[in-house]
């Protein structure tokens, strides 16, 4: 593996359900090139709730892909995650999800692949960021 990026709920959905043909190529590409596709627990538990019955199959495919790997939610990380997201939290921004994302991502150095990057940001205004078109 070559290093990777980090999936958030709404890039994982996509995935799912086909919306952009970006994200039908970067699975294409991450396989091709080793690149490991982080999914944080909660992303894909959001994801999951957000993912049509007839599009399931394919969340389960994208599960199944070598390269892709969830990222659990434990005690530690749920406590650092959490206290990153304080700011968005006074703000009314937070997102459980997006700060498990962002921690994920920070640990590894990687961008965050997203369709939707406000509560990313709200988190971590410098969070490397790949927008789906």
């Amino acid at each position: 593996m070559i290093g990777g990026k980090v999936l958030d709920h709404t890039a994982v959905q996509d995935l799912a359900e086909a919306k952009s043909a970006y994200a039908a190529a970067l699975s294409r590409v991450c396989i091709e090139y080793g690149i490991t596709l982080a999914i944080p627990a909660t992303a894909l538990m959001d994801a999951a709730a957000a993912v049509a019955a007839a599009n399931r199959p394919f969340l389960d495919l994208l599960l199944d892909l070598p390269v892709t790997v969830v990222v659990p939610l434990g005690e530690e990380t749920a406590i650092t995650a959490g206290a990153s997201a304080h700011f968005a939290r006074l703000t009314g921004r937070y997102d459980a999800a997006a700060a498990h994302t962002v921690h994920v991502a920070g640990a590894r150095a990687w961008p965050i692949v997203t369709a939707d990057p406000a509560s990313i940001l709200a988190i971590n205004p410098a969070a490397a960021v790949e927008r789906l078109p």
